[in-house]
Protein backbone atom coordinates (compact mmCIF):
# COMPACT_ATOMS: atom_id res chain seq x y z
CA UNK A 1 0.00 0.00 0.00
CA UNK A 2 2.76 2.42 0.73
CA UNK A 3 4.22 2.23 -2.50
CA UNK A 4 0.83 3.04 -4.26
CA UNK A 5 0.06 5.82 -1.77
CA UNK A 6 3.54 6.84 -2.80
CA UNK A 7 2.80 6.94 -6.59
CA UNK A 8 0.03 8.48 -5.97
CA UNK A 9 1.00 11.60 -4.42
CA UNK A 10 3.95 11.52 -6.65
CA UNK A 11 1.28 11.98 -10.02
CA UNK A 12 -1.01 14.28 -7.75
CA UNK A 13 2.42 16.40 -7.53
CA UNK A 14 2.81 16.72 -11.39
CA UNK A 15 -0.07 17.25 -11.93
CA UNK A 16 0.39 20.35 -9.97
CA UNK A 17 3.16 22.08 -11.77
CA UNK A 18 3.22 23.88 -14.99
CA UNK A 19 6.39 22.52 -16.74
CA UNK A 20 7.87 22.87 -20.47
CA UNK A 21 9.80 20.33 -22.55
CA UNK A 22 12.87 21.20 -23.61
CA UNK A 23 16.40 20.92 -23.95
CA UNK A 24 18.08 20.57 -20.73
CA UNK A 25 18.88 17.09 -19.24
CA UNK A 26 17.40 15.64 -15.98
CA UNK A 27 14.35 16.55 -14.11
CA UNK A 28 15.43 20.91 -14.50
CA UNK A 29 12.65 22.57 -15.69
CA UNK A 30 13.64 25.01 -18.97
CA UNK A 31 10.58 27.74 -19.43
CA UNK A 32 9.10 29.47 -16.59
CA UNK A 33 5.85 31.11 -16.97
CA UNK A 34 6.41 34.19 -14.91
CA UNK A 35 2.74 35.22 -15.08
CA UNK A 36 0.07 37.67 -16.96
CA UNK A 37 -0.29 41.57 -16.89
CA UNK A 38 -1.65 44.58 -18.99
CA UNK A 39 1.01 47.20 -18.52
CA UNK A 40 0.99 49.55 -21.26
CA UNK A 41 -1.62 48.32 -23.34
CA UNK A 42 -4.85 50.30 -24.21
CA UNK A 43 -8.50 48.55 -24.60
CA UNK A 44 -11.71 48.69 -23.41
CA UNK A 45 -11.73 44.98 -21.60
CA UNK A 46 -10.82 45.00 -17.93
CA UNK A 47 -7.44 42.63 -17.82
CA UNK A 48 -5.91 41.46 -14.69
CA UNK A 49 -2.95 38.92 -13.92
CA UNK A 50 -5.65 36.05 -13.52
CA UNK A 51 -8.98 36.76 -14.79
CA UNK A 52 -10.26 39.53 -17.57
CA UNK A 53 -13.97 40.86 -17.91
CA UNK A 54 -14.31 40.85 -21.51
CA UNK A 55 -17.47 42.74 -23.75
CA UNK A 56 -19.10 40.21 -26.14
CA UNK A 57 -21.48 43.16 -27.38
CA UNK A 58 -21.02 45.79 -28.95
CA UNK A 59 -24.08 48.38 -28.36
CA UNK A 60 -25.05 51.70 -29.44
CA UNK A 61 -24.43 54.43 -26.38
CA UNK A 62 -27.04 56.94 -26.65
CA UNK A 63 -27.07 60.42 -25.09
CA UNK A 64 -29.40 61.79 -21.68
CA UNK A 65 -32.50 62.01 -24.41
CA UNK A 66 -31.98 58.31 -25.11
CA UNK A 67 -30.61 59.52 -28.69
CA UNK A 68 -28.14 57.30 -29.96
CA UNK A 69 -24.78 59.12 -30.37
CA UNK A 70 -22.14 56.40 -31.33
CA UNK A 71 -21.31 53.09 -31.40
CA UNK A 72 -19.63 51.73 -28.21
CA UNK A 73 -16.13 51.51 -28.03
CA UNK A 74 -14.97 47.88 -28.46
CA UNK A 75 -11.49 46.93 -28.81
CA UNK A 76 -9.89 43.06 -28.82
CA UNK A 77 -8.99 42.04 -25.45
CA UNK A 78 -5.30 41.46 -25.34
CA UNK A 79 -2.64 41.14 -22.88
CA UNK A 80 1.56 40.42 -21.77
CA UNK A 81 2.96 37.32 -20.61
CA UNK A 82 6.16 37.10 -18.48
CA UNK A 83 8.82 34.51 -19.18
CA UNK A 84 11.84 33.29 -17.63
CA UNK A 85 14.51 31.32 -19.56
CA UNK A 86 16.13 28.68 -17.02
CA UNK A 87 18.43 27.66 -19.45
CA UNK A 88 21.94 28.44 -20.89
CA UNK A 89 20.21 28.37 -24.38
CA UNK A 90 17.99 31.28 -25.88
CA UNK A 91 14.71 30.16 -26.60
CA UNK A 92 12.42 32.11 -29.06
CA UNK A 93 8.42 31.90 -28.24
CA UNK A 94 6.81 31.24 -32.26
CA UNK A 95 3.21 31.17 -31.24
CA UNK A 96 0.45 30.77 -28.71
CA UNK A 97 -2.97 28.88 -28.71
CA UNK A 98 -5.89 30.10 -26.37
CA UNK A 99 -7.93 27.07 -25.69
CA UNK A 100 -11.05 27.67 -24.38
CA UNK A 101 -12.29 25.05 -21.80
CA UNK A 102 -15.79 25.04 -21.57
CA UNK A 103 -17.83 23.05 -24.60
CA UNK A 104 -20.27 25.78 -23.88
CA UNK A 105 -18.46 28.49 -24.94
CA UNK A 106 -18.72 27.82 -28.52
CA UNK A 107 -15.62 28.90 -29.20
CA UNK A 108 -12.95 27.70 -31.40
CA UNK A 109 -9.08 27.87 -30.43
CA UNK A 110 -7.39 31.24 -31.11
CA UNK A 111 -3.91 31.12 -31.62
CA UNK A 112 -1.18 33.96 -32.80
CA UNK A 113 2.05 34.14 -33.57
CA UNK A 114 4.79 35.66 -31.47
CA UNK A 115 8.62 35.44 -32.71
CA UNK A 116 9.94 36.93 -29.25
CA UNK A 117 13.42 36.00 -27.99
CA UNK A 118 13.99 34.38 -24.30
CA UNK A 119 17.24 35.22 -23.22
CA UNK A 120 18.94 32.25 -21.31
CA UNK A 121 21.22 33.10 -18.12
CA UNK A 122 23.99 35.01 -18.47
CA UNK A 123 27.29 35.29 -16.31
CA UNK A 124 27.87 38.63 -14.49
CA UNK A 125 31.59 39.48 -15.32
CA UNK A 126 32.97 41.69 -12.34
CA UNK A 127 35.93 43.75 -13.39
CA UNK A 128 37.82 45.82 -10.69
CA UNK A 129 35.71 45.48 -8.45
CA UNK A 130 32.28 46.36 -10.14
CA UNK A 131 29.60 44.25 -11.95
CA UNK A 132 28.58 44.49 -15.98
CA UNK A 133 25.56 42.60 -15.20
CA UNK A 134 24.07 39.65 -17.11
CA UNK A 135 26.62 40.41 -20.27
CA UNK A 136 29.01 37.52 -20.14
CA UNK A 137 28.72 33.75 -20.91
CA UNK A 138 26.06 31.57 -21.32
CA UNK A 139 24.92 29.95 -17.88
CA UNK A 140 22.53 27.73 -15.92
CA UNK A 141 23.74 28.20 -12.55
CA UNK A 142 26.18 30.20 -10.63
CA UNK A 143 28.43 26.63 -11.31
CA UNK A 144 28.80 27.78 -14.81
CA UNK A 145 30.48 31.35 -14.30
CA UNK A 146 33.77 29.90 -12.90
CA UNK A 147 36.12 28.67 -10.06
CA UNK A 148 36.35 32.21 -9.00
CA UNK A 149 34.28 35.72 -8.51
CA UNK A 150 35.47 36.74 -11.83
CA UNK A 151 32.71 35.96 -13.90
CA UNK A 152 30.02 36.73 -11.00
CA UNK A 153 26.48 35.03 -10.61
CA UNK A 154 23.99 33.46 -13.28
CA UNK A 155 21.42 35.70 -14.11
CA UNK A 156 17.97 34.87 -15.49
CA UNK A 157 16.01 37.78 -16.79
CA UNK A 158 12.23 38.22 -17.50
CA UNK A 159 11.00 38.96 -20.37
CA UNK A 160 7.62 39.97 -21.65
CA UNK A 161 5.71 38.59 -24.50
CA UNK A 162 3.45 41.58 -25.21
CA UNK A 163 -0.36 42.51 -26.79
CA UNK A 164 -1.31 38.78 -27.10
CA UNK A 165 -5.00 38.49 -28.37
CA UNK A 166 -7.24 36.68 -25.36
CA UNK A 167 -10.50 37.05 -27.61
CA UNK A 168 -10.58 38.46 -30.61
CA UNK A 169 -13.29 40.54 -32.93
CA UNK A 170 -14.57 37.10 -34.32
CA UNK A 171 -14.31 35.48 -30.54
CA UNK A 172 -16.33 38.39 -29.31
CA UNK A 173 -18.46 37.26 -31.84
CA UNK A 174 -19.22 33.72 -31.95
CA UNK A 175 -19.37 33.09 -28.04
CA UNK A 176 -22.44 31.98 -26.51
CA UNK A 177 -24.87 34.23 -24.96
CA UNK A 178 -25.52 31.15 -22.04
CA UNK A 179 -22.30 31.51 -20.55
CA UNK A 180 -22.19 35.48 -20.11
CA UNK A 181 -21.69 36.51 -16.64
CA UNK A 182 -19.52 33.05 -15.76
CA UNK A 183 -16.13 32.53 -15.34
CA UNK A 184 -14.52 30.70 -18.38
CA UNK A 185 -11.36 28.79 -17.89
CA UNK A 186 -9.33 28.62 -20.51
CA UNK A 187 -5.99 27.24 -21.18
CA UNK A 188 -3.60 28.76 -22.95
CA UNK A 189 -0.42 27.13 -24.31
CA UNK A 190 3.11 28.76 -25.74
CA UNK A 191 5.53 26.91 -28.46
CA UNK A 192 8.93 27.72 -29.33
CA UNK A 193 12.36 25.99 -29.56
CA UNK A 194 15.99 26.38 -28.74
CA UNK A 195 19.16 25.00 -30.51
CA UNK A 196 18.13 21.28 -29.35
CA UNK A 197 14.37 21.14 -30.38
CA UNK A 198 10.72 22.31 -29.41
CA UNK A 199 9.98 23.96 -26.27
CA UNK A 200 6.25 24.55 -24.82
CA UNK A 201 5.09 25.93 -21.62
CA UNK A 202 1.22 26.09 -20.50
CA UNK A 203 -0.60 28.06 -17.97
CA UNK A 204 -4.39 28.76 -17.30
CA UNK A 205 -6.95 31.82 -17.21
CA UNK A 206 -10.24 33.26 -16.95
CA UNK A 207 -12.31 35.79 -18.89
CA UNK A 208 -15.97 36.77 -17.99
CA UNK A 209 -17.87 37.62 -21.04
CA UNK A 210 -21.01 40.13 -20.75
CA UNK A 211 -22.33 42.92 -22.36
CA UNK A 212 -20.55 45.32 -20.44
CA UNK A 213 -21.11 48.65 -20.46
CA UNK A 214 -18.73 50.97 -21.76
CA UNK A 215 -20.43 53.85 -23.38
CA UNK A 216 -20.16 56.27 -20.44
CA UNK A 217 -16.68 55.89 -19.60
CA UNK A 218 -13.10 53.69 -20.81
CA UNK A 219 -10.99 51.79 -18.60
CA UNK A 220 -7.71 51.09 -19.53
CA UNK A 221 -6.12 48.00 -19.76
CA UNK A 222 -5.15 47.28 -15.39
Amino acid sequence: MRGVNGMAVGIALLAGLVTACGSTGGDRLVLSFAGFDSVNLTQEDSVGPTSADVDAVEDICVDMSGNPVRDEPFTEAKINANFVNNEGSDITLQHYVVHFDDPNSGLADLSGNLGVLLLGGRCSITTGGSSTGGTGPACTSDSDCGPTAMFGSCAHTETAATGLVLADFDTKLHVNPAIFGQSTPVTITFFGSDPNGPVDVTTHYNITFADFDHCTATTGGQ
